[in-house]
């Protein structure tokens, strides 16, 4: 439970140490998926996707002891189209099944931690609108009962303004809520080592 406390913080950390340049350089994809959220929800999947490859490419940067920083637009998002392409991929879903079935336990506890962590913080995030999304559905059902119930004009747009102001807070939240498995990967890597050298391998 400590690793994946730690492997959570981490990702937080990295955020927020780089958060200006990750705001830039995602922002494109952050306004799309936002949008996706307010309009299009199933849709979102794809954008959500393109955000994930941009930031495990800053973070294997980081990693790899290169300036976060310094990494150009062009390079940065070629690398999240490759994580959609991967993830559809499917060769690539039956390797991490496998990969996450031998190493089971350690990421089946980061599942549940990281859903409870980052759906706390978005839930939160989205009371205002799980209250707007109410209050449309129940003038919905009185229209369709025959009541004289009207909105105010303009506040379909204002309400879709503010769905999407914070949709696009959850965006930046849900940028850093799938950092922590390729941190714990990289625990699970040294462990089996650990486990390699105590237990050398038949010949």
């Amino acid at each position: 439970m400590r690793k994946n406390i730690k492997c959570i913080s981490e990702a937080i950390s990295f955020l927020s140490d780089n958060f200006l340049y990750i705001l830039r350089i995602t922002l494109p994809v952050t306004v799309v998926m936002a949008a996706c959220l307010t309009w299009l929800p199933p849709v979102a999947i794809l954008p959500f996707l393109l955000l994930q490859g941009i930031m495990f490419r800053l973070l294997d940067v980081k990693n790899r002891g290169f300036e976060v920083k310094a990494q150009r637009f062009k390079s940065t998002y070629r690398s999240g189209l490759k994580n959609v392409i991967r993830v559809l991929h499917p060769k690539m879903w039956a390797k991490t099944i496998k990969y996450y079935y031998n190493h089971f336990w350690p990421f089946f506890t980061l599942t549940i931690c990281s859903f409870v962590f980052y759906g706390f913080i978005v839930f939160m995030i989205s009371v205002p609108q799980i209250a707007i999304l109410v209050i449309k559905n129940a003038v919905g059902q009185s229209q369709q009962l025959g009541d004289p119930v009207t909105l105010p004009a303009g506040l379909d747009w204002k309400f879709y303004s503010v769905l999407f102001f914070i949709n696009f807070i959850v965006s930046i939240v849900l940028s850093d809520s799938l950092l922590a498995f390729p941190l714990r990967r990289q625990e699970c890597k040294k462990e089996d080592a650990e486990i390699d050298n105590i237990i050398p391998k038949k010949k």
